[in-house]
């Protein structure tokens, strides 16, 4: 199930924005239903890279995922897998510098599984409100990180 792009316009400048989005420490700022992350590789954020994550949903409850960074381009683009339960999915984030900051270009590709695959047409909406809302969290918190510094 493909998620259409989408984008914000991020008042900070890209190279700010790209260290935040890649320092795992922080997906708690703007992904609320995180509770930890723990590395499963060393060496950083680079492709082959490797997080569980623990997460809890209002509806779902508690359950960990895995995430992994396919690939990098400094200050330009990341590309990250995530398999958990319900669903994988292949994530993108493209930046472009405008005049007040970064352009944060996002698509997904979510793979549902099991029961789930026979309700996409009904959760599609609600996975793309998700994702869309998500994006806008991460505005948030990249612009309150950058100010803070």
């Amino acid at each position: 199930m493909r998620i259409p792009a989408a984008h914000v316009d991020v008042g900070v400048p890209r190279d700010h924005f790209f260290a935040y989005i890649t320092d795992t420490a922080k997906v708690k700022q703007w992904q609320p239903d995180v509770i930890e992350s723990r590395a499963l590789t060393d060496g950083g954020f680079q492709p082959g890279a490797r997080w569980r994550v623990t997460v809890n949903e209002p509806r779902r409850g508690r359950f960990d995922l895995e995430t992994w960074v396919i690939a990098v381009t400094p200050n330009e683009r990341v590309v990250y897998g995530m398999d958990e339960p319900s669903a994988s999915a292949e994530i993108e984030y493209r930046l472009a510098d405008i005049p007040t900051g970064t352009r944060v270009e996002s698509e997904a590709n979510f793979r549902l599984k099991g029961i789930m695959k026979i309700l996409t047409p009904l959760v599609r909406g609600m996975v793309t409100r998700k994702f869309e809302s998500r994006l806008k969290l991460l505005r948030a918190a990249a612009e309150a990180d950058f100010v803070s510094h």
